[in-house]
Formats: structure tokens, C-alpha cells, sequence
């Protein structure tokens, strides 16, 4: 009788969830779903991100939509913690009817509300996030063999467009092991909780790929999130009483910038390198015109580039959001939306997840002219792999090459060389 009753309830809301969709439909617009932080310590990331994608859903808006359908973005402040962000997926899908999921930001919150998505068979698209808890794909032959297996359906579900944490690290590894930094002069300090642990097993594994066995021995600091608390972290780093010559960092840029200013004092001499979550330009603000030597990687093109796209993401937020200046994240987002409209078109008139992701399958990279690699196919749902490198020089980040990146190391420690 009990089983009965909970196969009752299973299916009303199956149905209910169906009908709120439909209906939001045949009303003439596409609801999509979006939860960020719009407030607290790294409220900028999600206000960014849905300026990016609002801007470019507003040029489509008001070119008549996509068939004449309207694109609706629900957004609701998580505030960057799982818990909030678990319950307003929830509510998105089962009350507002969302079709699908663009921008949500974070590693946390999408440990929180993927299972609820794959659950519901909805798709989380573009997430501001590198973790690799959102790209089942790396292990391509197991789910070639398994297309069953609950791997394969999260994969499904999950299309991303950044670079994995794991990308970005390697790449920073890659480039600071051949400018002459050596792997024990190099620290690690990250946020504590899914996203820091996943770009440090990421740096690790760079070094471990290297040949450096002593992995346990990396100076390592953590910081609690959503909390400027990095004071133990630093200590843990320095009581490894080595030689820093650079250290690597996986946070937000509120902790991030005190850490910084902390740790500049107490290691001197050492570069400073964050994988591109932190938020450029908000650390740059809060390093209030440092001389420090402070990197920050990049999983799009510099907003000041001459990519045709990136002039037109240029023109559409100043004409709709006047008062926002460029970044790196609300482009991030600007791209996403434009690639999910390119996919809309080309699900034959099917606006549910399914027919979305089998648009977004369809879409032919090589024809868009963005001007950097993309690809995406049944089994690799991330889009870009590019890395690139900013620079933080006083209030802005300056686009450096990686081989400009190696020559500076290069020089820095060479100068410290001579003076030791």
C-alpha cells in the first residue's frame, strides 16, 4: 500500500513538473533557470555572469525571440552555499518550470544541485565552475562501454563551456616548472571545501605527471569558504619552512586579496597564481594597486580583444547594463548564452533539455569565427579547452602570453639569484 502511494506521489510530480513547463511554453517563452551568489563575499561572480547572459537574452528578446518564443532567465540569490542553492533548484524546476539550467556559479552549489537536476532530467549548461564533479566525460572509454551507467546520464545532462580546474592548473604547472620554478619551491592555498580540493588534486597531479613523488610535502593552506578567515592557512604554508618561490591559488577574490597582502610580506619574492574563478578584476579592485607579482588564468578571450563577438558583447552591455564595465565573467556568460541560443535554433522546434542538448550537439564550431578551438560531441560536453593568462597591473588585468609568463619567472629569479 505505502509503495503504491509514494508510485502516486512520484508520478504527480512528474506530471506537475511536465505541465508547469508546457505551460510556460505555450505562453510564448523559454524559462531558464539560474542560481548564483547576488550577495556575499563573491556576489560579483554571479552578478557578472547574469549580466553576460541577460545581455545577449535582451539582444534576442528584442530581435523577436527565437521562433517568436521569448527567453525568460529566472535567477535566485544562493549566496554561493549548497544549501540555498539545492532549494532554489528545486523550486526553479518544480514551480517556475524551467526547461533548463545557465551560469550557475560554483563548485559547492553544484555538488548540491546536480543530483536534482540529473534527477529531473533537466540540463545545467555553462556552469561558472571547473570542477571536475561536472565532467563525468574524463572518463571517456568507461562510458562508451557503459552507456547505461548513472556516469553516462550525468554526462548527458552536463554541458559546460570553461576549461576544467584540472586544465588550468596543469597549464600553470606546465609553464612554472619551465621557467626554472622547481616543484618544492612551490605552495598551494585553497578555498576549503570541493572546489579548493579539486584544483589542488589538479596542481598535484601536474607535479605528480612531472615526476615529483613527494606530493604530500607541497606547503598547503585552506581557508574557510565564505569567510576571510585565511590567517591558518598562511601558517600552515609557512611552517613548511621551504623557499616559496610561487604559490598557487584555487578561491574567491575577497579571502584571496587578504591572503595576498598577508603573504606578500611573509614570502617575498614569490609570484602569485589563481585559476580563473577568483574573479579578475574584483582582485585587482581589492589589491588596491599592488606591485606584487599577481597572475590570474583565464577560460575566455581578454574583454579587450578584437574578436567580433567580444565587440558585440561590448556593445550589448553597455546598452544594457550602462553602468557595467567589461570582465572576463560576464563575457563568460555572454559567450554561454549565445552558444545555448545557437543550439535553440537548431532543436527543430524541441525547447525541452533533450531536444536543447541535441540542438547544442549539432552546432558546428568551426563555422561560429569566435576565433579560438571549440568542439563538443556526444561524449565530451565541454566546449573550450583554452587557457589563457592575465596579469594584474594596479586596477586592471593585462592579457601576457605564456611565454612572456616563463620569460618574466625566468628574469625574477634570476635578479633573485644574483642578490642571494
Amino acid at each position: 500500500m505505502k509503495n503504491n502511494v509514494l508510485i502516486l506521489i512520484v508520478l504527480s510530480l512528474i506530471l506537475l513538473v511536465s505541465e508547469t513547463t508546457t505551460l510556460a511554453q505555450e505562453n510564448g517563452s523559454i524559462p531558464i533557470g539560474m542560481s548564483a551568489a547576488f550577495s556575499g563575499p563573491a556576489k560579483q561572480l554571479g552578478l557578472n555572469m547574469r549580466e553576460g547572459v541577460e545581455a545577449y537574452f535582451n539582444k534576442i528578446n528584442n530581435q523577436g525571440g527565437v521562433n517568436g518564443k521569448k527567453l525568460e532567465l529566472i535567477s535566485i540569490d544562493d549566496s554561493y552555499e549548497p544549501k540555498y542553492a539545492a532549494s532554489n533548484v528545486y523550486n526553479l524546476i518544480n514551480k517556475n518550470g524551467v526547461t533548463a539550467f545557465i551560469g550557475n556559479v560554483g563548485t559547492p552549489t553544484a555538488k548540491a544541485a546536480t543530483p536534482i537536476t540529473l534527477e529531473n532530467e533537466i540540463l545545467y549548461y555553462a556552469p561558472f565552475s571547473g570542477s571536475s564533479l561536472l565532467r563525468p566525460y574524463d572518463k571517456r572509454e568507461f562510458l562508451i562501454k557503459t552507456k547505461s551507467s548513472r556516469e553516462y546520464h550525468a554526462n548527458k545532462y552536463i554541458i559546460n563551456f570553461r576549461a576544467s580546474y584540472a586544465q588550468e592548473t596543469e597549464k600553470i604547472i606546465e609553464n612554472l616548472i619551465k621557467s626554472g620554478i622547481k616543484p618544492y619551491e612551490i605552495a598551494i592555498f585553497t578555498q576549503d571545501d570541493s572546489y579548493g580540493y579539486d584544483g589542488y588534486r589538479g596542481a598535484v597531479e601536474a607535479l605528480e605527471n612531472r615526476g615529483y613523488i613527494n606530493s604530500k610535502e607541497i606547503p598547503y593552506g585552506t581557508y574557510k569558504r565564505n569567510s576571510l578567515n585565511i590567517e591558518n592557512g598562511l601558517l600552515e604554508i609557512l611552517h613548511s619552512r621551504r623557499t616559496i618561490r610561487a604559490v598557487v591559488i584555487v578561491g574567491s577574490y575577497k579571502p584571496v586579496a587578504k591572503f595576498i597582502k598577508f603573504a606578500s610580506k611573509l614570502i617575498p619574492h614569490a609570484v602569485f597564481i589563481n585559476v580563473s574563478f577568483v574573479g579578475c578584476l574584483p582582485l585587482a579592485e581589492l589589491l588596491d594597486n599592488t606591485t606584487d607579482d599577481v597572475f590570474v588564468t583565464q577560460v575566455v578571450p581578454h574583454f579587450n580583444s578584437d574578436l567580433q563577438l567580444v565587440k558585440e558583447y561590448k556593445q550589448d552591455l553597455k546598452k544594457y547594463f550602462p553602468d557595467a564595465e567589461p570582465n572576463f565573467v560576464s563575457l563568460e556568460g555572454y559567450i554561454s548564452a549565445y552558444l545555448f541560443v545557437e543550439g535553440l535554433k537548431k532543436s527543430n522546434g524541441d525547447y525541452s533539455s533533450d531536444g536543447i542538448i541535441k540542438g547544442i550537439e549539432k552546432i558546428d564550431f568551426e563555422n561560429l569565427k569566435l576565433g579560438f578551438d571549440l568542439s563538443l560531441d556526444e561524449l565530451d560536453h565541454q566546449i573550450s579547452d583554452n587557457v589563457w593568462l592575465t596579469k594584474i597591473n594596479k586596477d586592471t588585468c593585462e592579457e601576457v602570453s605564456w611565454s612572456e609568463f616563463r620569460n618574466y619567472i625566468e628574469e625574477m629569479n634570476s635578479q633573485q639569484y644574483y642578490q642571494e
